[in-house]
């Protein structure tokens, strides 16, 4: 019997758990030619979506339907309703010419994609359009169930939006990522439906916030009574029971951190084993002293400790005042540089793509020509425009991703010139700086990672994809400005109460006087046990001192208490 060779491929533990969630969600992920399920997730899911939407029919009340192991494969009001599942229309054999200026209203929210979804668009079979299918067939009208997905840009997502609001579309479908902060559509939901388990619990609660959150008009109307139905689905035996117990015990650790102290620096010593050896020890010699001497001593480490723990927090309060006080200087520097942007962006405005391109010539010179690419223009004229700039921004990223650490330019883009640089091995990062270059930033999201060692670094940049980005960055420019003075704000705050705990304001240590009578009890015991060890009949009249002076801190302390 001949041993085929294991495919490392499939046989691993991230594949198996992949195939164990989509066997629990619905196992036409897995093999597309199974039976559909009678009793499956999909199957109770519309049962409970058809009867919520009967039952607020009136109200047009919306549901949410949130799955991240499946993407669908087309938009939402183009799902043919045939049995042979066929799409309305073939793909033209020529690729579709996308306009430029299409492309760059698109959030980067389109390129960024999780692990289930890359996943989901490997599957033939897609849950989104089961259910659209289901549904349809129980007489929900297709134009009411909708997609995530169909929304690609900002305008679209708001028409979306407003037509979940104003009940025209009653069911929106989609994943975590695409249907999490941002997505207002609360005026009219009735229902929320987790047809899967995240792996987080913070996803978790992203999909909770689309519903737990003020605006719903159905609320507003009847407080005492209106309740939204949250609905999570799991299949018995499945690797659904183990994400939701992930889930828990995700949570159950977070909040646990939570709730822990700021001031908490250091754990005591959880096992009392030498400890406990130390007094046996001490009870078996017979002299009390020596018990006295471990009970001391182990006082002194633990009053040592604490003591360590106040001069680590001074020493952090001051370290924090500087840094606060050089992070808002960072951030003022900041806001000037997003503010001259701003108004340069602002002033450069244009409807069309227009700007000035880099050509590198032979002789390592970049010579820069005029473009404009015009909207809404379909034109042979407009599309070979269109090609050449990708052509010649192909060639400049190849040439920079093979010339380690030399600054190449790329454009000129609504008054500001966008230049690029290999970096590392596998990165490439890009720059938006003035013309005079005496402005200069570095765009996270402009940042590209080498992710497939196969391909080429420059495959990781494509042209559209890099206009949407920096058309991004130009558009939360507010944004950043915003986001700089809340921090400056909060940074202000934590200058003001650090200056009151340092400097001439430190607090002195409460408990120094115990300490010091610690040490010193500490040090007169041994002395004490020296001397009974050496002169026969000599009987100590030591009491330690710190036992009075803990006495008297902790009446202290149970008056300051009382008197609150």
């Amino acid at each position: 019997m001949e041993h085929q060779q294991e495919d490392i491929t499939r046989n691993n533990l991230l594949a198996c758990t992949t195939d164990a969630r989509k066997a629990g969600l619905d196992f036409r992920l897995i093999n597309p030619h199974c039976n559909d399920y009678a009793d499956s997730k999909i199957n109770k899911l519309i049962e409970n979506v058809f009867n919520e939407y009967n039952a607020w029919n009136d109200d047009k009340g919306t549901q949410l339907i949130f799955c991240d192991l499946s993407t669908p494969k087309q938009h939402s009001q183009k799902v043919s309703l045939d049995n042979n599942n066929t799409t309305i229309s073939k793909l033209k054999k020529e690729e579709e010419f996308v306009n430029i200026n299409e492309a760059i209203e698109q959030t980067e929210e389109e390129n960024n994609k999780s692990l289930d979804e890359l996943l989901a668009e490997q599957a033939k079979f897609d849950v989104y359009t089961d259910i659209l299918k289901k549904l349809v067939a129980k007489g929900i009208p297709q134009n009411e169930i909708r997609f995530i997905h169909d929304a690609k840009t900002d305008l679209q997502k708001g028409q979306l939006f407003a037509d979940m609001n104003s009940g025209k579309a009653r069911i929106l479908i989609g994943s975590t990522q695409k249907m999490g902060a941002g997505t207002n559509v609360q005026k009219r939901i009735v229902a929320l439906h987790h047809l899967d388990c995240p792996w987080r619990p913070s996803d978790l609660e992203q999909r909770s916030g689309r519903v737990i959150r003020q605006g719903n008009e159905l609320f507003m109307r009847d407080p005492q009574n209106f309740r939204v139905k949250e609905f999570r689905y799991a299949t018995e035996r499945t690797y659904d029971a183990r994400m939701w117990q992930v889930i828990e015990s995700k949570a159950r650790s977070i909040e646990q951190f939570r709730k822990a102290g700021a001031d908490v620096r250091t754990l005591e010593d959880i096992t009392s084993g030498a400890a406990d050896a130390a007094e046996m020890k001490a009870e078996a010699t017979g002299n009390p002293l020596i018990l006295l001497q471990v009970q001391l001593n182990s006082d002194l480490r633990q009053e040592e400790m604490l003591y360590s723990g106040y001069k680590r927090q001074i020493h952090n309060n001051e370290e924090s005042l500087k840094n606060n006080i050089s992070r808002i200087n960072y951030l003022q520097k900041n806001i000037e540089i997003y503010t001259t942007l701003k108004s340069i962006v602002n002033s450069n405005t244009n409807e069309h793509f227009q700007g000035k391109y880099y050509q590198t010539q032979s002789d390592n010179e970049a010579i820069a020509k005029d473009f404009i690419i015009f909207k809404d223009d379909n034109s042979d004229s407009n599309k070979s425009k269109q090609k050449e700039i990708e052509s010649i921004f192909d060639r400049n990223i190849e040439t920079l991703s093979k010339d380690y650490q030399k600054e190449y330019k790329i454009f000129e883009y609504k008054g500001l010139l966008i230049s690029g640089e290999k970096t590392s091995l596998n990165t490439l990062s890009f720059y938006i700086s003035t013309l005079d270059g005496k402005i200069f930033v570095e765009p996270e999201n402009l940042v590209y990672i080498q992710d497939n060692q196969l391909l080429s670094l420059a495959n990781e940049v494509n042209f559209r994809g890099f206009m949407t980005k920096v058309n991004n960055f130009y558009n939360n420019l507010d944004k950043f400005i915003s986001q700089q003075n809340a921090q400056i704000q909060k940074l202000e705050l934590e200058i003001t109460e650090l200056k009151s705990i340092t400097g001439d304001n430190t607090p002195k240590y409460k408990r120094k006087d115990y300490l010091e009578a610690l040490r010193e009890d500490n040090r007169i015991v041994m002395e004490e046990i020296e001397k009974m060890s050496k002169q026969k009949g000599y009987k100590s009249s030591f009491v330690p001192k710190s036992a009075k002076i803990l006495e008297d801190l902790n009446k202290h302390n149970k008056i300051e208490v009382l008197s609150r």
